[in-house]
């Protein structure tokens, strides 16, 4: 996995997005039961910053320096969703076939 630099202030603002993520991914399991794949997780957090990307290009400025940070910012935020699904595998809510799954990967 690429490495992605942290893009907030300090560690405790990214640590309260990331535990605000998991605990609603959490809340959603519990309420189904445990029967929740990580594919359904993906594609959720897939179309969440397909729209973020969306709306940053909708209302960037026709400067393009603008839109190039905006869109780092939308690359960023995979690699946070990276991260916290490879953390996801690790405690065993998400199986490596999962994982491969939803790579494409045979």
């Amino acid at each position: 996995m690429v490495q992605a630099r942290n893009v907030f202030d300090n560690d405790e603002e990214f640590m309260r997005l990331r535990g605000a993520v998991m605990s609603a991914i959490s809340e959603f399991s519990e309420s189904r039961d445990g029967n929740v794949t990580y594919g359904e997780i993906m594609f959720v957090l897939e179309s969440l910053v397909d729209e973020f990307r969306t709306r940053c290009e909708d209302h960037a400025p026709s400067d393009e320096d603008v839109l190039l940070e905006k869109m780092t910012r939308v690359s960023q935020v995979r690699g946070v969703l990276g991260k916290a699904l490879s953390l996801l595998v690790e405690k065993g809510i998400f199986s490596e076939d999962e994982l491969r799954q939803l790579a494409g990967a045979k």
